[in-house]
């Protein structure tokens, strides 16, 4: 009945009334909603008879196929406003709206209402694009941008992603619905439309739901309201398995949900819009109004406090989600689930109770309890019907005594219940496929029967701290996961005595074994094996390169492994190898020829100080498929790096951070991938190559460096958006000007062939803020512009701040801060001018909580990076100096205008006699309290020419940062 009300309006409603010839006009961009969106949506429309119009690049068209529609819906997406034809389109829905009536529906596309209204982020950016090239469109940015507003104060429908599908389907039912409802000519037909208010819009994409809704068998209609009430996020085959002991045939029954748009499936799990979830609830709410004890589901709290502490349940509920916003403690009835004998989900979280339940329905296909209270389950508690009990963080002891018989039972999780000392009988569980004990503190041993659990998947014995012994042998082949990861007291790990070819995953991470069993080699479809801080392992067994299907194997801190077996490198699958923290002085040569090693870490080699003069790393050619390499804290033998580390094709990140490297080979610039570099605490770095101008590169040192001097590459100041980084590099500086160093980078940066919109930041030791801007005290700074200072070639600006962390704060043992983590950034206002897009926030946070002394941050943004719409208008520019936590400390700031005309002499020239800028006013933080406004000029620098031709003199461009004295 609803497929054929929403498809008769399109011939009543064209031949109605004379002013409509179609029903409805879709307007959207052309660039990011088609494929994944507006086609899907015309073509529903379509199918159910709805005439709909797209656009034309033509303007007569559209403007036409506009006035001739009684609907418009308006997708207002990210690439929206950029678009000339949907703003021109927008202006003339709004004009008919206004003068013809015509109903209008804003559907939000992954923006939000606020970016419309306020035209901010991707709309307010593109009208300074509009304004840039093409001045004919100033006359109608003022029509634009009433437009979005008109448009932004309408009732409005959101998407949200991923849920297109549902979307979809429900705005094509409420078309329908209001077109149907306006050829009989009543609804919002002949009023205004300003009438058509957010709760009619409302109502009708609720009906449309329900319609929906009312359209299923019962079997479908109570697995939809199980998906409300329980499963929503839950992967898709876990929910199939847990309603399958309903005996509702459950994958039938999903399929014609996600048919009827009433579920969708992402990333395999199961997920619903918010409407469509409350209008589910909505329905069992009316069930039973006035009593919660009589609904079929309980999810409000109010409703189960009500329930359980008056006993008030009844053989209607089947369902109860205990949820509270905080952890509550509250006293209830503890037989108070014995009226509720149907109950079969019971989730309880964020509750505390003194007492557990005397009894627990036998109905129960799903029971998830965190914090139970009680010791054990109750005793006469047979759920045959069960298929997954969660009780973590609990009070349990025991989980069951005896045997119990519960074949249908899947997933066993008591994870972190610290008073559990041993395990269940799992005689009558034999269908068990997932036992998780990780964090029982207090297990002391494993039940025998747990032999007999031919399908198991995963055992998790993670944390269990007093566990001491493994059974001798294990031969369950259906095992797929073996987690021992935290087991201190573990000496042995079983002997594998059957090949058990579906064991992917051993993780023995921090337990006290010695080494490995030969019988590992039946592993034969082991992919990772993780051997962490096993710092009593020796040894690897030698016939690990029979585990051929082995990806990754960790053995960073094993501090007694002195040696790797050379067949490791027939282990030809393998992608990550970590033996950083090891004893290991030599590496086999065959490591070096694994053609398909991904990740290779050797941090902190050689361990030992009495070892040979330091690490010496063979050719790295064979490893062509690398992309991550780790040697920081590496002692290399003379302190070089192999040559050929160009030939790594595929490398992305290298890290040589705290090693005693002295640079990298020429051949580095060759490594096309490589896109993050890290050379922080080299003590001995003394040159860098030419790097790529897409690397983010950090280089940094501590304050007891002896390094005086650093060569940098030629073309650093290529590299877009990229902060160089000299946090405590203070004899690296010296005693040097700061201005001439800030000078030089800048100047370099300028000159260099930087891609347009890039920015550059620098962060390095100093007090000073080079003279030439204007600075103030504090964290505010601000000039006055003259008619005109846009023109005559802008460059763009450069900010300056002086920071440093406040006295009290320091890093805690964890490495977390306090007042959180130390981060700097500038706002820029244009003073009484609400232009979206001209305040960016400029971050700086490069481990800035490091810093030993005052550090000067410097950053130059681009004149482009602002748009150009607000500039012939704007006369006062505000920065603001912001720090995020209370960390770090502005002591000082500046900005200085840049200009073409600065950099054609050599030297940095400033003069206020072309008038560009006319003062600079400096506001003080106490004194802008009070209203004062302090005036300062800008200062002429002068500086000798022998200093600056020893800057340009170096070779390749190359910026010598040595150590000199004052005079």
């Amino acid at each position: 009945m609803a497929t054929q009300t929403a498809s008769r309006p399109s011939s009543s409603s064209s031949c109605t009334d004379p002013r409509w010839r179609r029903d409805v006009y879709l307007s959207c961009s052309g660039e990011d909603t088609p494929k994944s969106f507006t086609d899907p949506l015309h073509a529903a429309l379509t199918r159910k008879g709805i005439g709909t119009f797209r656009f034309s690049m033509e303007e007569e068209f559209y403007s036409q196929a506009i006035e001739n529609s009684r609907f418009s819906i308006v997708v207002l997406s990210r690439k929206y406003a950029h678009s000339i034809r949907c703003l021109n389109e927008l202006a003339k829905i709004v004009e008919c709206m206004k003068k013809m009536e015509q109903k209008v529906l804003p559907v939000y596309y992954d923006v939000d209402q606020a970016e419309v209204q306020k035209q901010c982020e991707n709309f307010g950016n593109a009208f300074p694009k509009h304004l840039q090239f093409c001045i004919d469109h100033r006359e109608k940015v003022s029509s634009w941008r009433a437009a979005l507003v008109a448009v932004a104060n309408l009732p409005r429908w959101d998407v949200l992603d991923p849920y297109k599908t549902q979307d979809i389907e429900l705005i094509v039912k409420v078309v329908g619905t209001e077109l149907h409802s306006l050829s009989l000519g009543n609804s919002t037909y002949g009023q205004s439309v300003y009438q058509w208010n957010k709760e009619s819009l409302e109502k009708k994409k609720t009906d449309a739901v329900k319609t929906s809704i009312q359209g299923l068998d019962d079997n479908e209609k109570r697995i939809f309201l199980d998906i409300v009430f329980f499963f929503i996020g839950m992967e898709k085959e876990r929910v199939e398995e847990i309603l399958d002991g309903n005996d509702c045939c459950p994958s039938i029954a999903i399929e014609n949900l996600i048919n009827n748009s009433l579920i969708t499936i992402l990333d395999n799990k199961v997920m619903m819009n918010r409407l469509i979830q409350e209008t589910g609830k909505e329905l069992v709410r009316a069930e039973s109004p006035g009593d919660p004890g009589k609904r079929s589901r309980l999810s409000v709290p109010d409703d189960i406090r009500n329930v359980l502490e008056n006993s008030k349940g009844t053989k209607a509920v089947e369902g109860i989600d205990i949820d509270f916003p905080t952890f509550e403690e509250t006293e209830w009835n503890s037989k108070a689930f014995s009226n509720m004998p149907c109950v079969r989900f019971l989730r309880i979280q964020n509750m505390g109770m003194a007492q557990g339940p005397e009894y627990l329905s036998d109905a129960l296909t799903y029971l998830e309890w965190s914090d139970y209270p009680a010791e054990s389950l109750p005793q006469g508690f047979q759920p045959n019907k069960l298929h997954e009990l969660n009780l973590c963080y609990g009070n349990i002891e025991q989980i069951w005594y005896g045997i119990k018989y519960l074949y249908e039972l899947k997933t066993i999780n008591v994870s972190h219940s610290q008073n559990l000392t041993r395990m269940p009988d799992f005689s009558g569980t034999p269908n068990l496929e997932k036992l998780v004990f990780e964090g029982c503190i207090s297990l002391e041993e494993i039940h025998p029967s747990i032999h007999g659990l031919k399908r198991l998947k995963l055992l998790n014995l993670k944390g269990c701290t007093s566990l001491k012994v493994l059974p001798d042998t294990m031969s369950t082949k259906s095992l797929e996961r073996f987690i021992l990861s935290g087991c201190s007291n573990i000496t042995k790990i079983p002997d594998f005595v059957v090949p058990m070819d579906r064991l992917w995953e051993l993780s023995l991470d921090e337990t006290d074994i010695e080494g490995l069993p030969l019988s590992i080699e039946h592993l034969t479809a082991l992919t990772l094996l993780y051997l962490r801080d096993c710092k009593n392992l020796k040894c690897l067994p030698s016939n690990i390169h029979k585990l051929k299907a082995l990806k990754s194997l960790n053995l960073f801190g094993c501090s007694r492994l002195e040696d790797l077996p050379d067949n490791l490198g027939k282990i030809k699958c393998l992608e990550e190898l970590d033996v950083g923290g090891t004893s290991i002085c030599d590496l086999p040569l065959p490591i070096f020829s694994l053609e398909n090693l991904k990740v290779l870490s050797l941090k902190g080699l050689p361990r030992k100080r009495t070892g040979p003069l330091g690490l010496l790393l063979p050719g790295l050619s064979g490893l062509s498929s690398l992309t991550v390499l780790n040697l920081s804290g590496c002692k290399f033998r003379d302190g070089t790096i192999p040559y050929d580390l160009g030939c790594l094709v595929s490398l992305a990140l290298l890290d040589v951070s705290k090693s005693n490297c002295s640079g990298l080979p020429r051949s580095t610039k060759q490594l096309s991938k490589l896109q993050s570099v890290k050379l922080e605490d080299c003590k001995s770095l003394q040159k860098l190559p030419d790097l790529s101008s897409s690397i983010d590169f950090s280089v940094g040192a501590d304050s007891r460096t002896s390094q005086e001097k650093l060569s940098c590459p030629s073309n650093l100041f290529r590299m877009g958006d990229s902060c160089f980084n000299f946090i405590n590099c203070s004899k690296l500086v010296g005693n040097q000007d700061c201005n001439n160093i800030v000078f030089t980078l800048l100047r370099r940066f300028l000159k260099g062939n930087r891609s347009p919109g890039c920015r550059f930041e620098t962060i390095i030791p100093g007090s000073e803020i080079p003279e030439f801007f204007c600075q103030s005290s504090g964290h505010v700074v601000s000039m006055n512009l003259s008619q005109h200072w846009y023109e005559n070639k802008w460059m763009g600006y450069a900010v300056c701040a002086v920071f440093a962390l406040r006295p009290y704060c320091t890093a805690n043992m964890l490495g977390r801060w306090k007042f959180g983590i130390p981060s700097l950034g500038c706002e820029v206002k244009p003073n009484k001018l609400d232009v979206p897009g001209s305040s960016p926030f400029l971050g700086c946070h490069e481990e800035l909580g490091r810093i030993e002394s005052d550090h000067l941050w410097f950053a130059f943004v681009p004149g482009e990076y602002f748009g150009t719409e607000w500039q012939n208008v704007c006369r006062h520019l505000e920065f603001v100096f912001k720090t995020i936590g209370t960390g770090l400390e502005v002591k000082n700031c500046g900005v200085h205008l840049l200009y073409e005309q600065d950099f054609e002499d050599r030297e940095l020239i400033m003069t206020q006699s072309r008038g560009i800028v006319s003062s600079c006013e400096v506001v003080n933080r106490s004194e802008a309290a009070q209203g004062t406004i302090v005036q300062q000029s800008f200062f002429l620098r002068q500086t000798s020419g022998t200093s600056n031709s020893k800057q340009d003199d170096a070779p390749s461009g190359d910026i010598h940062l040595s150590k000199r004295s004052r005079n």
